[in-house]
């Protein structure tokens, strides 16, 4: 089998940084829209329901992109392999995609975050005593306040220097993630409308990143396609 020529996992540990700084910057992209279109009042006949949707939208998918780091980190493994490539066989070639999972975690949890303080805001006049009436009545306000605060440790202990004090904790509390992504899920279930593609799609997507934990954890699918070693804790990794 013919060696790969070019390396797209060489490239990429090249320029970590600048993909790092890149997806934070495509990310904010459309809060800063959302905000400009609040402060111009150009957000259209039901404002409300445009940013409460879109935030917790943007939210979900970078939730999700978080959940698919490990799985497309094992896959890209594999295909190197396949390929015969010279970089980008062991795990610890895509490491640099962990550097990315920190940023899209801290990404979801500033438009979970949002989304929270516009409803809290526009939709219940800054109400403790509503939020916990809406937190017994509707489920699908219980799923997502459950999302969000598991989220909120994740963004919290992210650092590396948080990383160092937790040690073998960090990755043990990081297992929230799984958690985040059904409480997610069913928040956006719950509340979308008969037929809606959108949440079969991230259904699909959801379910699948978790059929191939799964698998892993069996054993039906190997941890590390090349070298066990390589899936230990190294910055921001976990399952």
């Amino acid at each position: 089998m013919p060696v790969l020529r070019f390396n797209p996992a060489r490239l990429a540990n090249q320029n970590s940084l600048l993909l790092k700084r890149s997806l934070i910057l495509l990310a904010l992209l459309p809060s800063i829209r959302l905000l400009w279109e609040f402060l111009s009042d150009s957000l259209g006949i039901n404002g409300f329901e445009r940013l409460i949707h879109s935030t917790g939208e943007w939210a979900l998918i970078f939730l999700l992109l978080i959940y698919a780091v490990s799985p497309l980190r094992r896959w890209c493994s594999r295909g190197m392999i396949a390929l015969a490539a010279d970089y980008g066989h062991r795990l610890s070639d895509w490491n640099w995609l962990m550097g990315l999972r920190r940023a899209l975690g801290l990404l979801a949890f500033f438009y979970a975050s949002s989304h929270f303080l516009i409803y809290f805001w526009l939709e219940l006049g800054f109400s403790l005593e509503e939020v916990g009436y809406e937190l017994q009545e509707r489920p699908f306000i219980a799923a997502g306040f459950t999302s969000l605060i598991l989220l909120l440790p994740l963004a919290i202990t992210s650092s590396n220097a948080m990383m160092r004090r937790l040690k073998h904790n960090w990755q043990q509390l990081h297992q929230l993630v799984h958690l985040a992504v059904i409480a997610s899920l069913l928040h956006y279930l719950w509340l979308s409308k008969a037929g809606d593609p959108a949440i079969k799609f991230y259904l699909l997507a959801g379910g699948i990143l978790l059929l191939e934990r799964l698998a892993v954890r069996l054993g039906l699918l190997r941890a590390s396609p090349s070298e066990t070693i390589s899936e230990q804790p190294s910055a921001g990794t976990s399952a």
